[in-house]
């Protein structure tokens, strides 16, 4: 077995011992600890026999299960808040990510060293704070939604007593990245008004935009919330084209560097989401390959950035939505989109009437089909489990609306971020252009609108974890097996 094999599969079973403890399967593990065993045993009975791997991987499942348990148990005691649960308290913390603007409040992110932990704030929004701002808190503890707890937050306060001590105390680097994103949203605002104006500052920024609560509503309705999310589908269209620009005008090396420093500069001006650090990764990956002139394989790529990412924090697998979301639909486009295709030349092979076959061998027709339909049934079927266990709901219109919007996406962001730029050098020339792209967004809002109104399908609360499991197995069957 080749060794890129051998790590791609031994990653699989890291993630299955981390998936098992997750969800407090752990009576699962008595099954490759026995595997472990066993290959022990057959390895001095028959040493030819090749049951390392057995061992190996069995072994790799018991880790990745007992580093879940180490690191969820650290990250619990390492928290000093939890003596005073319940408790009015009075402490020092630094604002430590860009604050989100909420329905009437800002959700605040504060790492504290005494008490010792990461702790949520709701505050006023008539407050203004920054990153990196010093402030003195004091209000009652309580316990944080479970969803924070990937991000080991436990505890939260609501609309406490607040007192800025200093400002501008955070990472040098952080600090002109947040204040790039803020000014790039203001030039955007000046420009787009209203729905037209979230819409481009989200689709470069994604998560440090406020929407408003009905535009939400729209893009969810729509199937469409992950264009404005900063999905690792912004930043492979960011690393893609980068590149390839200014290869025209530096050396393949120069071009690399720039380009790294520029995407995971672009990562962090947007607040590091797990999906859009797992596509910055990946695109770390792909520019070392062009770099250097080797084949980019882009499933050890996604699986060596999930694994990266894991390793770092191992509640990312089973506890954050976007990482998941974002991780199944680059597998879908990975595998299931040769299996899509596969299946159709079996179709078209299969059809003999004149007229449909003249179709089916258009070359524009074929050339949709590849670039676009496929790939996007593809994401939209590994997301479709994961989507029904956790919202009970799904868009089925979802399919539509991606295939009529993905492909303007990359124009989109294109026209964004020049006319963001351009606003810093000719304010005149930024708000001609601006008339001129506004029909273009106003296009895709009017198409957001129209699939909004479709209304999802819905299904019974709670599938269960054996249901959620036997859907992938099934499409495993169907996609990976069957071909």
């Amino acid at each position: 077995m080749p060794k890129a094999e051998i790590f791609f599969w031994g990653i699989l079973a890291f993630f299955l011992g981390i998936f098992l403890a997750s969800f407090k399967l752990d009576f699962v593990l008595i099954f490759p600890f026995f595997g472990f065993l066993a290959s022990l045993f057959l390895s001095f009975k028959k040493p030819k026999i090749p049951v390392y791997f057995l061992g190996f991987f069995s072994l790799l499942v018991i880790s990745g299960a007992f580093y879940f348990h180490f690191y969820s148990l650290k990250s619990f005691l390492d928290c000093g808040f939890h003596p005073f649960l319940g408790k009015e308290i009075k402490f020092v913390g630094k604002i430590i990510e860009i604050p989100e603007k909420k329905n009437g409040f800002y959700q605040i992110k504060v790492f504290s060293e005494n008490p010792s932990g990461k702790i949520l704030l709701k505050i006023p929004n008539f407050y203004e704070f920054s990153y990196g701002d010093v402030i003195e808190i004091e209000g009652k503890l309580k316990k944080a939604p479970s969803f924070f707890e990937k991000e080991n937050i436990f505890y939260e306060i609501d609309f406490p007593k607040i007192k800025i001590l200093s400002q501008n105390e955070g990472n040098f680097l952080k600090k002109i990245l947040f204040k790039i994103s803020s000014k790039i949203q203001e030039n955007l605002s000046s420009l787009f008004l209203g729905e037209e104006g979230e819409f481009a500052k989200g689709i470069i920024l994604g998560r440090g935009v406020s929407f408003s609560k009905q535009f939400k509503e729209k893009l969810n309705l729509a199937g469409l919330s992950h264009i404005v999310a900063l999905s690792g589908f912004n930043v492979s269209i960011i690393s893609h084209y980068l590149f390839h620009f200014l290869i025209f005008f530096f050396p393949r090396v120069i071009c690399f560097w720039i380009s790294l420093f520029l995407i995971f500069g672009f990562v962090l001006m947007t607040g590091a989401l797990p999906s859009c650090l797992r596509a910055g990764i990946m695109a770390g990956i792909y520019l070392f390959s062009l770099k250097s002139g080797r084949q980019y394989h882009p499933k050890y790529s996604l699986f060596l950035a999930a694994f990266l990412m894991v390793l770092f924090n191992p509640k990312l697998l089973c506890f954050d939505l976007g990482f998941e979301l974002s991780f199944l639909a680059t597998l879908g486009l990975i595998y299931l989109t040769p299996s899509l295709k596969n299946f159709y030349l079996c179709f078209k092979a299969k059809v003999k009437k004149d007229f449909l076959r003249k179709i089916l061998e258009n070359e524009n027709f074929n050339w949709f089909l590849e670039k676009f339909f496929f790939p996007t049934l593809a994401a939209q079927i590994m997301v479709f489990p994961l989507i029904l266990k956790t919202f009970s709901q799904f868009p089925l219109i979802g399919f539509l609306s991606n295939l009529f919007i993905l492909p303007l996406i990359p124009f989109s962001m294109l026209f964004s971020f020049l006319l963001a730029i351009l606003k810093f050098f000719s304010q005149n020339l930024a708000i001609f252009l601006s008339f001129l792209a506004f029909p273009f967004f106003k296009f895709q809002l009017i198409l957001i609108d129209f699939f909004s109104k479709f209304p999802p399908i819905k299904f019974p609360k709670g599938i269960s974890l054996i249901l959620f499991v036997f859907f992938y197995l099934l499409i495993l069957k169907i996609f990976f097996i069957k071909k």
